[in-house]
């Protein structure tokens, strides 16, 4: 059985983990805006947000038709 510091722990790291839906969907709107700089997308970003001792790891995932022609400036 847990005790209270650890529940309250658990708490603290639930609380931080919280990413309202439409916080994730702006930050999905971005991605997509740059990432339709350089790929020709055939279907939109995918965002994953997950915790992990405190940390964050957080996976973005999409298609693409192709990649598009840039140049990288000096």
């Amino acid at each position: 059985m847990k005790n209270a510091l650890e529940r309250v722990c658990d708490v603290i790291q639930s609380d931080k983990a919280a990413l309202s839906e439409e916080c994730q969907a702006l930050i999905v709107k971005d991605f997509e805006r740059k990432l339709s700089e350089y790929f020709d997308l055939s279907s939109a970003p995918q965002m994953q947000v997950t915790t992990d001792g405190g940390s964050y790891k957080v996976t973005i995932s999409f298609e693409a038709e192709r990649v598009k022609k840039f140049q990288v400036l000096k």
